[in-house]
């Protein structure tokens, strides 16, 4: 850890299903899906079932060209579910932005925390990924909801910080103040 105070406190927003959620915010290129990887392996080392939720503003197919379900949704199916003995996928068209209770509601069964990439405008907690050389000025500094900071160069904040490369240090912190 590179910084940290001694008391603060946050309370963690309840969604209707009472997942614990934390959510990896930062600007493009940051290193948070790098970092989220190793927290995702090392929660799952110690037993934890954890699903994930990538925000994106852009427009994308998770099926290639040319195969049967691509072609299902060309055709102008609204919703195809590609179903496996082991897993499924579902790509479907909404009429507005799903927030992450949405996705909650809708997708995540099973899990015992949600890590979400992105929806940095949400309200649930969050862990801001800065490197240095980013151009961007720090969300923790006018964001309640960034409860720690992980980066490449030593920051003196209000709230913990911790090397970019910390997974073990992000990820106890994540067990004591999320799960």
């Amino acid at each position: 850890m590179l910084y940290s105070i001694t008391v603060w406190h946050f309370q963690m927003r309840q969604t209707k299903t009472s997942i614990p959620v934390i959510c990896f915010v930062g600007s493009s290129n940051s290193g948070k899906t790098t970092l989220i990887e190793k927290v995702i392996g090392l929660l799952a080392k110690r037993g934890y079932k954890v699903a994930t939720v990538k925000h994106t503003h852009k427009n994308f197919s998770m099926d290639a060209e040319g195969k049967d379900s691509w072609r299902h949704k060309a055709a102008g199916a609204k919703t195809v579910v590609l179903a496996s003995p082991s897993q499924f996928s579902v790509v479907s068209d909404t009429d507005r932005e799903l927030t992450i209770d949405d996705v909650i509601e809708r997708f995540v069964t099973g899990a015992d925390i949600l890590i979400v990439e992105g929806f940095k405008r949400d309200s649930y907690p969050k862990i801001e990924v800065s490197r240095n050389g980013s151009s961007h000025d720090l969300r923790c500094l006018n964001d309640p909801s960034i409860i720690a900071v992980a980066s490449d160069k030593l920051q003196n904040l209000h709230i913990p910080s911790f090397d970019i490369n910390d997974a073990e240090g992000i990820t106890g912190f994540i067990e004591e103040k999320v799960l």
